[in-house]
């Protein structure tokens, strides 16, 4: 079963899946790291490549700002 397939049916409420989702988000928090490199998870792993070492499923994870330059400063009427 792909992440997605069972990511999908977990929040379908489907109970055919064979596990739960397992995600780590924080790749990249240096905590996270150090642990991992402590407990045998070899160096210069791309996040793919850790999530197999691990044993926990891919995901992809993206920034989107929360703020433009031409978001409003002050609440006013109308703006959310």
């Amino acid at each position: 079963m792909t992440t997605r397939e069972r990511f999908r049916r977990v929040m379908a409420g489907d109970a055919a899946v064979d596990r739960l989702p397992a995600i780590e988000w924080a790749y990249w928090w240096d905590k996270t790291l150090e642990l991992w490199y402590g407990q045998g998870l070899p160096r210069g792993l791309d996040e793919a490549a850790m999530a197999d070492f691990v044993g926990i499923d891919r995901n992809t994870q993206f920034w989107l700002p929360h703020k433009t330059p031409d978001c409003p400063r002050r609440h006013r009427q109308g703006y959310c």
